[in-house]
């Protein structure tokens, strides 16, 4: 398997967990995933009550930005270069927090 493919796979993976996790009850409401494929960006979720943007990349990183207004979020889904829109009008604009994950402790 290709390294580009096994990012993908798991930038997939992780964004159908964050779903499971989250999706529900989440941050204000319910939100899924959108996939984008984009060359850097996998997949982004928004909850429009509490304007938290989570943005998913190729490269596995997850990323929340808080305070993100609508206008914005639909800025990005309707832009045509969306990688150059986050790079532009997101990141660095928005207080912004890495979403880690750990394997569970062994019992």
């Amino acid at each position: 398997m290709t390294r580009q493919l096994v990012i993908g796979l798991a930038a997939a993976l992780l964004a159908a967990g964050l779903s499971f996790a989250f999706g529900c009850t989440g941050f204000g409401g319910r939100a899924e995933f959108k996939v984008l494929r984009t060359p850097a960006i996998y997949s982004v979720r928004y909850y429009e009550e509490s304007q938290a943007l989570t943005v998913v990349l190729r490269d596995g990183e997850v990323t929340e930005y808080a305070g993100v207004p609508e206008e914005v979020y639909r800025g990005l889904m309707t832009a045509p270069d969306k990688d150059a829109f986050l790079k532009d009008s997101i990141i660095g604009k928005f207080k912004s927090a890495r979403v880690e994950f750990s394997e569970p402790a062994a019992k």
